[in-house]
């Protein structure tokens, strides 16, 4: 788990069989509890809340439903940090803040007086001379002073956790083999494309695609951004089974979106020659209540999160 930020706390020490994560937008809170309970997590509560004051919000909702001194992860949003690939840094724990500082200067654009690192391998490929990691780094600010607020709440703030790893989370649920999965998570304006296989994150790459409003374009502009779609997420596959000499992914996933249609679906499918699916949050977790595929969107990274729970009972 990367950890941005760790509080001493006594739930950070072990496998945590419970957890409140969190997501942060300017107005809106997003909340999922968890446990572990007859070998499946079930979740207790997901919900939204809107706010004008973060602080006495959260304190309201620890309050309302009993959660004081229960671990929190909390999940940034992805304008709140940036994830380099960088050759791996030879240092000590104690020197690596110092480290990535000098040698990602030109890469991150947080000040540098404000900025702070964490990392996570990438599985070395064939190909290269040196292993590589992922490093994410956010402004020191932002997470000391939110962090407060969330151990004042009433929580026990555990970690900070970014998408891509709530992502991987989510792929790893399937990879009890040696096959590949592609997960496409495809936004109004640009389309991720990460590829994990054996639990860990090898490719992770932004594409510039506009896949808004289908109101806002013609029939023909929209299909040629799925074409486009198609061909990109053939390029990344291609280029990860090059890189680290493997075979063609064995699974394809979108993450629940209402700007792909199921019809557009079938299409890339039939293009790729391999079948793309809708993820679905309902086989890894137990809920009162199934989510349809906008609150499976809006809460995917939480409910991501909650994955790492260790399986008791």
């Amino acid at each position: 788990m990367i950890s941005l930020h760790r509080q001493k706390s006594r739930k950070t020490a072990t496998i945590l069989s419970e957890v409140v994560c969190l997501g942060i937008k300017p107005k809106e809170l997003t909340l999922v509890y968890a446990h572990s309970t007859s070998g499946k997590l079930k979740i207790e509560i997901c919900e939204s809340y809107p706010y004008d004051n973060f602080k006495a919000e959260l304190a309201s909702i620890v309050k309302k439903n009993n959660l004081r001194f229960k671990p929190c992860i909390w999940v940034l949003q992805p304008k709140e940090y940036e994830l380099v690939l960088a050759d791996a840094m030879p240092v000590v724990n104690a020197e690596f803040q110092a480290a990535a500082k000098w040698k990602l200067k030109d890469a991150v654009h947080f000040p540098k007086d404000d900025v702070i690192f964490d990392q996570f391998p990438v599985p070395k490929s064939p190909l290269e001379t040196s292993n590589k990691i992922m490093v994410a780094a956010t402004r020191f600010s932002l997470i000391h002073a939110k962090s407060e607020e969330i151990n004042e709440s009433g929580l026990e703030m555990a970690c900070i956790d970014i998408p891509e790893l709530t992502y991987r989370n989510l792929t790893a649920f399937y990879e009890q083999d040696q096959k590949s999965t592609v997960l496409i998570v495809v936004k109004e304006n640009q389309v991720q494309v990460l590829i994990t296989c054996q639990k860990q994150i090898f490719f992770n790459r932004y594409i510039n695609i506009e896949l808004g409003s289908k109101q806002t374009v013609n029939a023909e502009e929209h299909q040629k951004k799925i074409d486009r779609l198609e061909l990109e997420i053939l390029r990344s596959s291609e280029y990860f089974q090059n890189q680290w000499r493997m075979p063609s992914p064995g699974r394809y996933f979108v993450v629940p979106t209402q700007l792909i249609s199921s019809e557009e679906l079938s299409y890339i499918s039939q293009r790729l020659g391999s079948p793309v699916k809708f993820l679905t949050i309902d086989d890894m977790v137990q809920m009162d209540k199934a989510l349809d595929m906008f609150h499976q969107r809006k809460f995917i990274c939480l409910l991501g999160e909650t994955l790492r729970l260790e399986r008791t009972g």
